[in-house]
């Protein structure tokens, strides 16, 4: 949708219209092209908590008026501070009232006709809400945690398929409260179940723990959790599910989604997820989904290709895929744009931006004077021989390289304005930044047709968005 609808770049490009029903082409086309390539068939997600009951889920995480609420489905939805209707408007981020024996009838069946009339997926993934701290607070729910919930609402799913002859198999999903292992339930049919991990409110500047780890993480209380910040976090919540779980497991992971934009050389981002990769092999996770840009290419594609290598090849460190990949695309001169992607990680560390480096979090989470300071006296002659470099390497004799340079040129325009707007929040002037970045966003959305294969405008600047106009408080991570 956002694609189609040039979110955050309308003043640019008029969005266009597209129904449903074209998607669902594309859809069933794209279906083809895959079993045509022997590939597994992934299918929905969030949405089943709502679609059960009369609701479409097309409305997704849009504001909805609750008018499309059936009458006599409403006493199903989840209740939270007394009243059962769309949590704070949105039916996708919606839960049902998992106590409720007939809501739970509702969802398998509909869950089974879903798997009976679409024979061709391969893995279909059955998961509760989006959001968080919203789940039903009626007087039977709260006698068992989400995940007990789930448990037995997945057990009740696999006898009803099981009844059918349905042999389809189910993805379950431990995210947000379903994070806490469950304790009374147990799955009891392990081999229909497929168990996909999320670890997603994190930022990605830790190293991989070294060693077990230990689950010392505070209990489960309704509608009042946080969440790990960090990857050790998660695994403590994951090795408490695989006391339950045996079978397989791969993660559903968040690489592509914001991070990937703080670390402006990309080398360390990608050292990483490389590492992440192997640790997630280590843990018996057999896999990764990603959520996120799948245009991911500028200044290059470095993060994605060494993720890619990575996956296929777990002996391969990111040095290895580095000297295969970055001298393709630079040739001989890819010292020199190196050179020019490290001294900007230096200016403005991934760290500063992952919120770790904020001088008075009382003042903002993004406050560090020092930042600033670096953006001031250093950036500048950084740009300057970075835009030399490009000059004489606009035109190369191979055409990766020149396209190469070419999008090095836009990424130092890019980042000349991202930097104008992180100076103003280094020095806690939000105002004045909000100011840049609203000019910056539209100035820069003007190139989007030329760049649009490389660069994702949209995830960019929601990215950015988050980092101007989120909360000014920070919060310590938990460990």
């Amino acid at each position: 949708d956002n694609y189609y609808s040039h979110k955050r770049n309308t003043q640019n490009r008029p969005p266009e219209r597209v129904e449903n029903s074209t998607i669902l082409q594309w859809k069933r086309s794209t279906e083809c092209e895959a079993s045509k390539r022997g590939l597994v068939f992934h299918d929905v997600g969030h949405g089943f908590c709502v679609d059960a009951f009369g609701i479409d889920s097309n409305h997704s995480w849009f504001d909805t008026d609750e008018s499309v609420i059936p009458d006599k489905e409403r006493q199903y939805l989840a209740m939270i501070d007394g009243k059962r209707g769309f949590f704070h408007g949105v039916p996708i981020n919606t839960n049902f009232c998992m106590s409720n024996p007939t809501a739970r009838c509702k969802v398998v069946n509909f869950v089974s006709d879903y798997a009976e009339g679409h024979s061709n997926v391969d893995l279909l993934h059955v998961w509760l809400a989006d959001y968080s701290n919203n789940h039903c607070e009626c007087d039977e729910c709260v006698k068992k945690t989400p995940s007990d919930w789930y448990v037995m609402l997945l057990n009740e799913i696999d006898e009803e398929l099981t009844s059918r002859g349905t042999k389809t198999k189910i993805v379950f999903l431990i995210y947000v409260e379903t994070l806490w292992a469950p304790l009374s339930e147990e799955i009891k049919n392990p081999d229909r179940f497929v168990m996909m991990f999320a670890p997603f409110a994190r930022h990605y500047c830790n190293a991989i723990p070294n060693g077990s780890v230990k689950s010392d993480y505070p209990p489960y209380v309704r509608n009042k959790i946080d969440f790990p910040k960090t990857l050790i976090g998660y695994v403590k919540h994951y090795n408490d599910w695989r006391n339950h779980f045996k079978g397989d497991c791969f993660s559903f992971d968040y690489h592509f989604c914001w991070s990937e934009y703080y670390d402006l050389s990309t080398l360390q981002y990608s050292k990483t997820i490389n590492e992440e990769i192997k640790y997630y092999k280590s843990l018996g996770i057999d896999g990764i989904v990603e959520d996120g840009d799948m245009r991911p290419f500028l200044p290059n594609g470095f993060n994605l290709y060494s993720y890619a290598r990575t996956l296929f090849d777990i002996s391969l460190t990111n040095d290895d895929i580095e000297s295969d990949y970055m001298p393709y695309i630079y040739g001989e001169a890819y010292p020199e744009f190196k050179q020019i992607l490290v001294e900007l990680s230096d200016v403005i560390s991934m760290r500063y931006l992952s919120q770790l480096e904020s001088k008075d979090p009382r003042v903002s989470r993004y406050y560090n004077p020092e930042v600033a300071e670096n953006i001031t006296s250093l950036l500048p002659d950084i740009l300057k021989r970075g835009r030399d470099v490009v000059k004489r390497h606009f035109n190369s004799p191979v055409r990766v390289q020149t396209v190469s340079a070419r999008l090095f040129g836009h990424y130092l325009d890019l980042i000349e304005g991202f930097a104008a707007i992180i100076k103003e929040k280094a020095l806690a002037h939000d105002d004045a930044a909000k100011e840049i970045y609203r000019k910056f966003e539209s100035d820069f959305g003007k190139r989007e047709c030329e760049i649009e294969r490389y660069f994702n405008h949209c995830f960019f600047f929601n990215s950015l968005d988050n980092i101007v106009f989120g909360s000014p408080s920070n919060t310590e991570f938990v460990l």
